[in-house]
């Protein structure tokens, strides 16, 4: 990321928004990981967030908290 930017987003998400986070089609470990792990930091500063998933992923990653 552009460090030039970075202001732009903490003003940016400064208030509360609903926010929409989808990772790819068929997510991984990865996908599921940073997109919970984002969804969890925006849930900590009072945004309305939701995650989508194209499709469904292995049951081997569903223990990761926040996933249902």
């Amino acid at each position: 990321m552009i460090k030039q930017y970075i202001p732009n987003i903490k003003q940016l998400l400064a208030t509360p928004k609903k926010i929409v986070i989808v990772p790819h089609k068929n997510p991984d470990g990865d996908a599921i990981g940073s997109t919970l792990g984002l969804f969890h930091y925006l849930k900590k500063y009072n945004h309305n967030v939701s995650v989508i998933t194209p499709n469904d992923y292995p049951n081997f990653l569903k223990w990761i908290p926040g996933e249902s």
